[in-house]
């Protein structure tokens, strides 16, 4: 009789799961979906995929050999379309909208929701309703002399750096650094009071913590699957773990009780929640788990766009040549800086939104559930219950719908550039791109974002030179990412070195890549000419003002000026991205830098914009900017 019971029980073991597989391969209402066989049987391959850190190059590969909608799981469905967003991300009713996936975002026992894992809509919107006046840009105008501090700090260490290497520059990782700004900008707006990261050159313990977790986290998420595994997993975490888990915990109570002790003479992100009797809005155990994970999502995501975009300029230099022109000459120095002089920089602006395409911070948005009784996603029909989810980092890089997808090319996101039939981005999809999401749960904390890349941005290129180092080339394309329960899926912390310069010296910052001489180019000084200015500003010529000789060759190409004081009165001209200060002037020496690594000298009248002498000659240049 045992003997029996033994057998039946094997074989019930051995024949669910093979039924199960069958069942998911041919008989499940998303049996017709494209995908591989392997994936849509089990969660296995998924597993695997989240746990070594490739999901996100893993779904790439699928959709680009299936198409925008891929079967990656027996119940889940993944999509690459601009469409997608809409279907999934933007705002419904309550009934048809597409939740969270709890398999995801369940909370442990005893723990409150928070900003990020609330699933009830009703829930999630007091709570939102409650911070999103901290992250107004009227908020932000407010704190920009935070931002500004910290963005000036980050300056200041950085030439210490510098100085201590001497004249050939300091090769320096900049990931860390960039983590330090971050974290201590929002440490002041949320607390009162920053981590000291950049004070003391190194992550405060807390951060220390966090980053040590995001791998732990993974293998947690993908227990969630199979819960008999999950319970066992929970049981085998050493005890030191728990203890670090509930000090990191205790340390933003810490932060917490005494910004609520304070009466700060500024407003900060707490202070939206303080009302006139210094009751505070949320339940004391929502804004203890609110705020540690504001502090991650607010702080990581954005050092991490940073990493990208500095790697991308330092092995594009005629990139970063161009984004240093216009920076510098709109600014003489880092006290001439603000937010809204730097919101008015379009190189700048449209170098941030590439960054933001090819580095996403989230790069895979995490699953959905589709409503009870089915919907629609993309025309394709899906029962209740399918977790669905959006790859923005498959999206972004998708060459039906940009352009050279895989280049790093801010011309694209110009004015010209969707507006000029004739330009090659013409077609690109822009709108696909959604680095903060969409709808009722889009990013609070965007502007915040965008307001510290501007900032930290711009001050380091008005200050140094960055050059790449030779051998420490990172290919952000091929970094794996982690899942975090408080940020999604994320690149790990695999950053490039950066070289740092200051300007007219051989110093350098170091992302990984080719190596590049000093970033301000070498002007030449014309005949008779009485004044030349250091510091090239960035402009665009039209080839209608060059001699007929030269037009077809220089086509809308950048170029370096450097302006000439008129000897006998001075008129004003309002030249774009140029400082008052030099404005008065009226002849003008253009130094050409052009793709075949030619250069060509010109001189204008500024006052008719007239050749007054072409003066031509060329030369060949190993290197453009050296």
């Amino acid at each position: 009789m045992a003997i029996n019971a033994l057998s039946i029980a094997i074989s019930l073991l051995v024949i669910y799961p093979i039924s199960r597989i069958v069942y998911n391969v041919f008989f499940s209402p998303l049996s017709h979906l494209p995908g591989p066989i392997s994936w849509s049987a089990t969660r296995l391959p998924f597993t695997r995929a989240l746990l070594r850190g490739t999901i996100v190059h893993d779904f790439e590969r699928l959709h680009r050999k299936y198409g925008p909608v891929v079967r990656t799981a027996p119940d889940e469905v993944s999509f690459a379309s601009g469409d997608a967003w809409t279907d999934i991300y933007a705002s419904r009713p309550d009934d048809r909208q597409f939740l969270k996936d709890p398999l995801w975002w369940r909370r442990q026992p005893g723990q409150p929701d928070t900003l990020l894992s609330a699933i009830h809509p009703a829930k999630h919107s007091r709570m939102r309703k409650l911070l999103a006046p901290a992250f107004t840009p009227r908020a932000l105008r407010v704190q920009e002399a935070v931002l500004q501090r910290y963005a000036s700090l980050l300056v200041d260490r950085i030439k210490d750096q510098v100085s201590v290497a001497g004249t050939d520059g300091a090769v320096i990782d900049m990931g860390p650094w960039f983590n330090f700004t971050t974290f201590d900008i929002f440490g002041d707006l949320g607390f009162g009071e920053s981590f000291n990261c950049l004070q003391h050159s190194q992550y405060h313990p807390w951060i220390v913590l966090l980053f040590g977790s995001v791998k732990a986290a993974s293998f947690i998420a993908a227990a969630r699957y199979y819960p008999p595994l999950e319970a066992l997993l929970m049981k085998c975490i050493p005890r030191s773990l728990h203890e670090k888990s509930q000090r990191h915990y205790r340390q933003i109570i810490d932060k917490i009780d005494r910004r609520l002790s304070w009466e700060l003479q500024r407003p900060d992100i707490m202070s939206h929640l303080i009302d006139e009797n210094g009751q505070v809005a949320l339940p004391r155990g929502e804004l203890n788990s609110t705020f540690m994970i504001l502090t991650t999502t607010g702080s990581e995501t954005t050092a991490t766009v940073l990493t990208g975009i500095l790697t991308y300029l330092v092995n594009q230099p005629e990139v970063l040549g161009r984004l240093i022109g216009e920076i510098r000459g709109r600014f003489g120095s880092s006290q001439d800086i603000s937010l809204s002089e730097a919101a008015d920089l379009p190189y700048l602006t449209a170098v941030i939104q590439e960054g933001l395409r090819l580095c996403p911070p989230v790069p895979w948005m995490l699953p959905r559930q589709v409503p009870p009784g089915g919907s629609t996603v993309c025309g394709t029909w899906l029962p209740g219950g399918t977790a669905v989810s959006l790859q923005a980092y498959t999206l972004n890089r998708d060459p039906s719908r940009f352009h050279a997808a895989s280049s790093f090319l801010p011309e694209r996101w110009l004015p010209d550039a969707s507006s000029n039939p004739n330009s090659n981005f013409y077609q690109d999809d822009r709108h696909a791109v959604q680095p903060f999401s969409m709808g009722p749960r889009s990013c609070l904390g965007q502007h915040l974002a965008w307001a510290e890349m501007r900032l930290i941005l711009t001050k380091l290129l008005v200050n140094f030179d960055f050059e790449a180092v030779e051998g420490k080339q990172l290919r952000w394309e091929e970094l794996r990412t982690f899942f975090s329960r408080s940020e999604g899926v994320q690149p790990a912390q695999q950053l490039p070195l950066v070289q740092v310069c200051l300007p007219n010296r051989r110093l350098t910052c170091v992302v990984p890549g080719r190596r590049v001489v000093n970033q301000r180019p070498t002007l030449r000084v014309l005949p008779g000419v009485e004044h030349t200015l250091r510091d090239p500003v960035h402009t665009t010529i039209n080839p209608a003002m060059l001699d007929q000789a030269f037009r077809e060759s220089v086509q809308e190409c950048e170029v370096f000026l450097s302006r000439y004081k008129q000897v006998q009165g001075g008129f004003i001209r309002n030249l774009v991205y140029t400082p008052s200060s030099l404005r008065h002037f009226s002849t003008t020496e253009l130094s050409i830098d052009e793709s075949l690594h030619a250069a060509r000298n010109y001189r204008f009248d500024l006052a008719n914009e007239q050749p007054v002498q072409a003066l031509l000659y060329q030369h060949s240049l190993q290197n453009p900017l050296s």
